[in-house]
């Protein structure tokens, strides 16, 4: 296993800084659900709280030690957020859901077959960014339904656990790199269709002529 020149400080600093912003970033969205601005779809939590919790298992299997405590509070994260969404959630398991769960449980075999956990990350790798885009649908119709904040805080919590690894071992690193990604390329799609809706509803309103400018252009004639 390749080292990669990252001090024990720092791995460590890396580690507790990619932990914190995983807690901030699952308050914020709980906040959102209580507020009644976000709505989480159960399926989609179901599978992200599976594969969060094996890719932990996969990466502890690989030898992780610093980038573990980023994963396992990434884990518990995302399983807090399944919880609330049980109840304040919307939709179901779907077909899609399943298939994606099928898709993690096929990595746990092919892990205990082989007896190497990069099999496992590579499917809950591959079934996590299936589910990314299964919402993206859903985020290009309603970017207000989805914490931005989040996402943005899980790629940078994601970078930290690549940085916190100090390994150039693919096991190791393949997930949480995945993770940063992923999360950055929802929280850039979040950003930027609400801007883009509102300068669509700033055009909107500038077409829209104002209740005095018609009366302006249309006075009405009082008949004596």
């Amino acid at each position: 296993m390749d080292s990669i020149n990252v001090t024990t400080t720092a791995a460590v600093g890396s580690a507790m800084v990619g932990a914190g912003l995983s807690i901030v970033g699952t308050l914020a969205y709980l906040l959102g659900i209580r507020r009644g601005s976000t709505t989480p779809h159960r399926g989609s939590w179901l599978v992200w709280s599976a594969v969060a919790l094996i890719a932990a298992c996969a990466h502890a299997a690989a030898g992780g030690r610093w980038g573990l405590v980023v994963l396992v509070v990434q884990a518990a994260s995302t399983v807090t957020v399944l919880g609330v969404a049980v109840r304040g959630g919307v939709g179901g398991v779907a077909a899609g859901n399943v298939v994606l769960l099928g898709v993690a449980g096929v990595g746990i075999i092919g892990w205990q077959l082989v007896d190497d956990p990069l099999v496992a990350t590579c499917c809950v790798a591959l079934a996590d960014g299936a589910g990314l885009v299964a919402i993206t649908p859903k985020i290009w119709r309603e970017p207000d339904s989805e914490t931005g904040t989040t996402y943005a805080l899980a790629a940078l919590s994601g970078l930290s656990a690549v940085v916190s690894v100090r390994s150039r071992d693919v096991a190791l690193l393949l997930f949480p790199a995945y993770f940063c990604l992923g999360n950055a390329a929802i929280a850039l799609l979040i950003g930027c269709r609400r801007r883009w809706r509102g300068r669509s509803r700033v055009r909107d309103l500038g077409v829209v002529p104002s209740v005095g400018a018609v009366h302006e252009r249309c006075p009405v004639t009082v008949q004596p």
